[in-house]
């Protein structure tokens, strides 16, 4: 059973609280801070209790910034995240965690890279299929599904970004959850944790709205961009190390 009042998981509330403040400002990030830390600390609270805790925040996000969301098409977002996730679960069975990080890590990477050149994705009904698409797959497949649906929406507003992604990952986190429900995965220990991590969640969010100005200030690409270069990163050295 997990101790859920040692120092570590103090530490590990440290980390929720950061990672609620960037995704905040951003649209994505908590699952990019929280799970690495959630490995060394209690790796049986994954992925249930990250993603019982991740459910609320895109809400809230969302809510936050209604009226910003780009909702015209996002339906095919759903869709893709659906078919992708379904694909995410054959890789896990097919190939290794190093091979699948290999993979999406170079696939980010590449697409950053265009991003800084040349490309200009476009929101487009084919583009979101893709995007969530691909989302739903790596986050099934690394726990890093931020990247696809963050780099086709890096030239939107810094509040456009937060209310669609927020939407979109409600979406997904909520069918991630009812997945772990009928495979008999979410336990008593993982809500109570999760309960636990909501205090510092919430503080999270609450901060990063006094800070979204700060990114919509015209530092919205940068940020996306570079949090997805971080991902992709850190999928690399999680391959290295072999975990």
């Amino acid at each position: 059973m997990a101790d859920l009042g040692g120092w570590p998981f103090v530490g590990l509330l440290g980390v929720i609280f950061l990672g609620a403040i960037i995704q905040g400002t951003t649209g994505f990030g908590l699952g990019l801070f929280a799970a690495p830390v959630m490995v060394v600390v209690e790796p049986g609270l994954l992925p249930a209790a990250l993603i019982l805790v991740s459910i609320p925040l895109p809400l809230l996000m969302a809510l936050r910034e209604p009226v910003a969301a780009r909702s015209a098409g996002l339906g095919w977002a759903f869709i893709g995240r659906i078919t992708g996730t379904a694909v995410g679960v054959a890789a896990v069975a097919w190939f290794s965690p190093r091979v699948l990080a290999l993979v999406v890590a170079g696939a980010v990477l590449l697409a950053v890279g265009l991003s800084v050149t040349s490309w200009r994705p476009s929101v487009t009904p084919r583009s979101l299929l893709v995007a969530g698409f691909l989302s739903g797959a790596a986050g099934t497949a690394t726990a890093v599904g931020g990247p696809p649906m963050a780099l086709l929406f890096q030239r939107s507003t810094g509040a456009e970004v937060r209310s669609t992604l927020g939407w979109f990952f409600f979406f997904g986190t909520s069918l991630s959850l009812v997945g772990l429900l009928l495979a008999g995965q979410v336990t008593t220990m993982h809500v109570r944790a999760a309960a636990w991590m909501a205090l510092p969640m919430v503080a999270g969010f609450a901060v990063s709205g006094r800070l979204r100005s700060i990114i919509d200030n015209g530092r919205t690409r940068l940020a996306l961009l570079s949090l997805a270069t971080i991902s992709a990163l850190a999928l690399l050295g999680r391959s290295v190390a072999g975990t």
